[in-house]
């Protein structure tokens, strides 16, 4: 398996499968563009996708799972032309 890397904001960090059921999605920030994209990553670097993830995580315990919001190409872009 190849490791890859990306860049994003860190938006939350989830402690345990209990911290998933009370902050998810109420303290997920809104989407700022209707295509934009979080990725939830373990502890391990596995993605994170549906509540089979977040129960099999608790049991492998692999949290903290942290929450990201892509960076995408276009925005690095605006901003270094809006300088």
């Amino acid at each position: 398996m190849e490791k890859v890397s990306f860049n994003g904001e860190l938006v939350l960090t989830l402690e345990s499968k209990n911290d998933w059921i009370r902050k998810c999605p109420r303290h997920v920030p809104e989407k700022k563009f209707y295509n934009e994209h979080f990725m939830w990553i373990d502890a391990n670097g596995n993605c994170l996708a549906m509540g089979g993830d977040f129960m099999a995580a608790e049991e492998l315990q692999s949290y903290p799972v942290k929450v990201y919001r892509m960076q995408y190409v276009r925005d690095v872009y605006k901003q270094q032309n809006d300088q």
